[in-house]
């Protein structure tokens, strides 16, 4: 009878055993998963931290090429104006009007 009895008892540390591995090797899967999920995160956090500095970048890029669309277009306006028209007469051409006099410096 104690053969049988520890039979059975071989039976069931064996299934304890099994059992233990099992868990032992769940908990490795899930540790390593926990892991690669940890680092995969982190990596994730970088590089959207890396995306705003250079959306950031690029909003301030495009309010200064607005600017200077704007300031362009003025001056693109600004050519078709008489006042524009006669200052570079004066400047480049040395043009006047005919009731106008010119003192020059000696």
């Amino acid at each position: 009878m104690s053969q049988k009895n520890t039979k059975k008892g071989t039976s069931r540390g064996r299934k304890h055993f099994r059992y233990a591995s099992s868990v032992k090797v769940v908990l490795c899967l899930l540790l390593l998963a926990c892991t690669i999920l940890a680092v995969r995160t982190r990596q994730l956090h970088t590089q959207t931290a890396r995306y705003e500095q250079m959306s950031a970048s690029l909003d301030q890029q495009i309010t200064d090429e607005k600017k200077q669309q704007d300031e362009i277009q003025e001056k693109v306006d600004n050519q078709n104006s008489k006042e524009y028209i006669e200052e570079l007469a004066r400047q480049k051409l040395g043009l006047i009007y005919g009731n106008e006099i010119i003192f020059k410096k000696k």
